[in-house]
């Protein structure tokens, strides 16, 4: 069986009161004027061979005919319209009306207090600028017309569900003050160009513009450069978003999302400010795409939330732009999904010019998986930036961090790294690391192999669980390296191609530790490694209350003692500060 809708067949007019108008006088005219005074020939019927005379009367809110509800007609049109009441008091008058199924239709079918046509004026649709949207007609030129109308106007623009085809590039300019959203939602894009298959550019100050849905399924051109690009924007969200590819010709560079700048040399034009909640690239043909998503040059303020990447060389790479120094800043990695590549999870890659780390650069609560590479590499960059990056990854939600290192540091730049398994279960890590600070929470069996071959490295390890800690220094220049243990008993340290420090490992080295006193007044400390001078200060904390506090004397490059005014009992934490 087939249902079908049963509509009213006869027009309900009401008065001013909402109830169905009685005795009501319905006049049609000439559109623009005075239809009483300007009166139009109408009928009863659509072959327009019975004529009606106007006024035409209602009753229970229906036009009638000898008293039984009717449907008048106009020849032609548009026409305009009044109605009154019984006693003349008008109740609506338009001065010009069409049929509901003419081009102006929406404008006479209510919807709550306003009409259709005022719902469907709150968008631009990109069916009314000639897009077809069937996979086979080449939609560039209409999606061109649709994105610069929407670009001018600003506000929503509603792309037609289906497949497009386009043959070259589609973009919208956003060099208008105003913000606009585009909804994609199951639109699927097949490029034969060699371009992008749709390119923001040129955003204006701080208006945003979100694009949301959009999907590129195939491209059919060895050169195609991306799936999405964008150029001298601000503000940019990319929203449920997918380069989502299983067929197609991909080249060698092909990626996900490419960000750069306008003019290569000029920093002003880049990208400010962008985010892709949702969004995503994958992979699962011939061949790997290059990249999930390439900020080169100025690609600021960029966060990955929630986005999702598999079947890529690098997941995220932060390069400069040809020739220059800039690598974005403040890129924000925060529950994101990578796995599957042949490469990093985010790769920074500097050299030339570009020596100096991105700041600001935070990894965290992310899932990686067979990640072939590292899930941060910082290659090429020799200076450590004021804000040096920061891993924080957590075992939650069967979070896998790789086997191989996860943070891939050939030039010893500064960072911090933070590892905790909350499934409490044993991991091997491994972390080549300048300057930082780690902290072990695992269970059992912590293992951790620091690396760091500049001069001064400067490291600190640290346990907090008290399950045993076995730390590995390597080429270890003369720097200074600091040890700490929830249960010093259960640390355990080991060298290999150490120089410069002792091989004789204590809880702490030079920088912090604890001296024990049984009924004594003093009490000598002495460091395992010699001071390079006697310019540093002592803080310490005592075990027990003393008659007064403790005070150090007797400085020195190997120690110092600690003394008490009363015999003490108990133990002293001290720590050396400079």
């Amino acid at each position: 069986m087939t249902a079908f809708a049963i509509n009213p067949p006869y027009p309900v007019f009401t008065g001013l009161d909402g109830e169905p108008l009685d005795s009501g006088k319905i006049y049609v005219g000439t559109a623009n004027l005075d239809p009483v005074t300007n009166p139009v020939a109408v009928y009863w019927d659509s072959a327009l061979t019975i004529a009606a005379t106007q006024p035409i009367r209602t009753s229970g809110g229906y036009a009638v005919r000898n008293g039984t509800p009717a449907i008048f007609y106009a020849d032609n049109g548009p026409v305009s319209i009044t109605v009154k009441d019984a006693v003349d008091v008008t109740v609506f008058t338009a001065a010009s009306v069409s049929s509901l199924s003419g081009p102006d239709g929406a404008e006479f079918i209510g919807y709550g207090d306003v009409t259709v046509a005022d719902i469907l004026d709150n968008a631009l649709y990109d069916v009314s600028y000639g897009v077809v949207a069937d996979g086979v007609t080449d939609d560039s030129t209409a999606q061109n017309a649709f994105f610069a109308a929407l670009s001018l106007r600003g506000g929503v623009g509603v792309m037609k569900p289906g497949p497009r085809l386009y043959g070259s590039q589609v973009f919208i300019d956003r060099n208008q003050p105003n913000s606009v959203t585009i909804l994609g939602y199951g639109v699927k894009i097949k490029t034969t160009h060699n371009g992008s298959a749709f390119w923001i550019q040129n955003g204006y100050d701080f208006y945003a513009t979100e694009v949301c849905g959009l999907t590129v399924d195939e491209t059919a051109n060895a050169l195609a450069r991306c799936g999405f690009e964008q150029t001298r924007t601000t503000n940019v969200t990319w929203r449920d978003c997918y380069v989502n590819s299983d067929a197609g010709v991909v080249n060698a560079n092909y990626g996900g999302f490419f960000l750069h700048n306008s003019d290569p040399a000029v920093n002003d034009t880049g990208c400010f400010w962008t985010a892709f909640p949702g969004s995503g690239v994958r992979r699962s043909g011939t061949g790997e795409f290059n990249y999930g998503v390439l900020l080169q040059g100025a690609a600021n303020a960029t966060w990955f939330d929630g986005m999702k990447i598999t079947g890529v060389v690098d997941a995220i790479k932060i390069g400069a732009e040809p020739g220059c120094g800039y690598l974005s800043n403040a890129v924000i990695v925060t529950g994101a999904a990578i796995e599957g590549t042949s490469g990093h999870a985010v790769r920074v890659v500097g050299g030339g010019a570009a020596t100096t780390c991105p700041g600001g650069l935070i990894i965290a609560n992310s899932r990686f998986e067979t990640i072939d590479g590292s899930v941060l590499s910082l290659e090429g960059c020799t200076i450590s930036a004021p804000r040096w990056p920061v891993v924080t990854l957590s075992a939650i939600d069967t979070t896998v961090a790789p086997a191989t290192t996860l943070v891939n540091n050939p030039n010893n730049l500064r960072y911090d790294l933070a590892y905790k398994d909350a499934d409490r279960t044993e991991r091997a890590i491994t972390v080549v690391t300048n300057g930082q600070v780690i902290e072990s929470v695992l269970a059992t069996n912590d293992v951790l192999e620091l690396r760091a071959g500049n001069i001064n490295s400067g490291l600190s390890i640290g346990d907090a669980d008290g399950s045993p800690l076995q730390a590995w220094l390597r080429f270890v220049g003369s720097g200074v390296v600091e040890l700490a243990a929830n249960v010093a008993s259960l640390f355990t340290l080991s060298f290999a191609g150490v120089s410069g420090i002792s091989g004789t490992a204590t809880r702490a080295n030079n920088l912090r530790g604890s001296a024990s006193l049984t009924a004594a007044t003093s009490v000598a400390v002495t460091f395992g490694t010699a001071e390079p001078n006697a310019s540093y200060t002592v803080q310490l904390t005592q075990s027990a209350t003393s008659v007064s506090p403790p005070w150090v004397t007797a400085k020195g490059t190997g120690g110092f003692t600690i003394n008490f005014s009363a015999a003490f009992t108990g133990s002293v934490d001290w720590l050396l500060i400079r």
